[in-house]
């Protein structure tokens, strides 16, 4: 792990997993319906080469909050990129 990952690691709660799967694995996102519970769901499964797959169960809410949430800070990373110049302000 890098220097920055470190420092973002010592801001999660104590015991918390840290995966970080490469570009261009495989995460794979789908949905089902568990019988016994009658409950819709949404899954990601999510493999890191170090500490292997990783599964996320949502509900179909939680999971659009998710969503919107991820969409929302991807933009935000992206308008900190480039600048009205549309130079880079960080690298």
């Amino acid at each position: 792990m890098d220097n920055n990952t470190l420092a973002f690691a010592a801001n999660l709660p104590p015991g918390s997993v840290i995966i970080t799967p490469a570009e261009g694995e495989d995460i794979e996102v789908g949905f089902g319906y568990v019988g016994e519970t009658g409950q819709d769901i949404v899954f990601l499964i999510i493999r890191d080469a170090h500490k292997g797959p990783h599964v996320v169960l949502l509900s179909p809410v939680v999971a659009q909050q998710v969503a919107d949430t991820l969409h929302t800070r991807c933009s935000n990373l992206e308008r900190l990129r480039t600048n009205q110049n549309g130079e880079s302000t960080h690298e």
